[in-house]
């Protein structure tokens, strides 16, 4: 049985908003790593 193409169209959105979306998160915890007190900022970054 052969998916149509309008799921095959959503799972294929769906998977480039993710790969969009996810520099969004990684980029501010690199920042949040580069400062003076990495640990403290890095823990308050994880609770918040």
């Amino acid at each position: 049985m052969t998916p149509s193409w309008g799921s095959e169209l959503t799972g294929l959105v769906s998977l480039a908003l993710v790969i969009a979306l996810s520099p969004l998160s990684i980029i501010p915890a690199v920042l949040v790593l580069q400062t003076p007190r990495a640990r403290a900022s890095s823990l308050a970054f994880l609770a918040g």
